[in-house]
């Protein structure tokens, strides 16, 4: 509960919930609306494909 209201997740709309952090520890994604709410349903390529935007660009 710290660790999500130190970063600004949302537990609302229910676990598992994420932020996307830089090198830095700064905060460039939260989830607000669940996304994952269905992750035991959802393949590698959907959960691989969401974080690859995250990536650093290089």
């Amino acid at each position: 509960m710290d660790i999500a209201e130190k970063y600004g997740v949302p537990l609302k709309p229910g676990i598992p919930v994420l932020a996307v952090l830089d090198s830095r520890g700064k905060v460039i994604y939260v989830q607000d609306e669940g996304q994952f709410s269905d992750a035991r349903h959802m393949t590698y390529e959907s959960i691989k494909t969401f974080f690859e935007q995250w990536k650093p660009k290089r």
